[in-house]
């Protein structure tokens, strides 16, 4: 019987709602299907259990930033950036705390940080990330793009954000008449 390589073995693979939630509290499931995992998360998981150095934070590893997009490309496992990525500025008003990361294309860009009480674990190979864009935040802005990305897996003194899932929707004119939440779920 042939050996399964590690890849094969965890086989990641996940998925995105994408939920409207009107000003009256209606909702309307505006996405809900399977993302492209990225050369990104299998650059952070192989410098995980590449490492010989315990005393790396394992932080470094999770994933731990978003990022939104206004014009998505195909959805490929090569790809490592959002094709228009939000600016800090376009984010506008929101509770989130944004700031600007190093991404691996050398870019620094604006980036969503997850804050971990809106992060859960359903199952011991689950993960999942809640990201809300209040009826505030981005109004004005063209959405069709969202990714996650690593932390920092090189543990560099200047972290290097790696894309490790990637998902390209159909545009949402963004208004204060609605907030969006993203639910992605991760697993392994």
């Amino acid at each position: 019987m042939a050996t399964k390589s590690l890849i094969e073995s965890i086989n990641p693979k996940g998925h995105l709602e994408i939920i409207k939630t009107y000003t009256d509290g209606t909702t309307e499931k505006v996405l809900d299907d399977h993302n492209v995992i990225t050369i990104g998360l299998g650059i952070t998981l192989a410098e995980l259990f590449g490492t010989d150095d315990t005393t790396r934070p394992i932080t470094d590893f999770t994933i731990g930033y978003a990022q939104l997009g206004g014009s998505g490309v195909t959805m490929t496992s090569s790809v490592t950036n959002l094709k228009t990525p939000l600016t800090l500025a376009e984010y506008g008003d929101t509770e989130l705390t944004i700031g600007e990361h190093v991404i691996s294309t050398a870019a620094t860009q604006a980036m969503i940080h997850l804050n971990s009480a809106y992060t859960s674990h359903p199952t011991s190979n689950k993960i999942s990330y809640t990201i809300l864009i209040s009826d505030d935040a981005c109004n004005g802005e063209n959405l069709s793009e969202i990714g996650l990305f690593s932390t920092n897996p090189f543990s560099l003194p200047t972290p290097i954000l790696y894309l490790c899932a990637y998902r390209t929707f159909n545009t949402i004119a963004k208004s204060d008449s609605f907030s969006l939440t993203f639910r992605w779920t991760l697993e392994f």
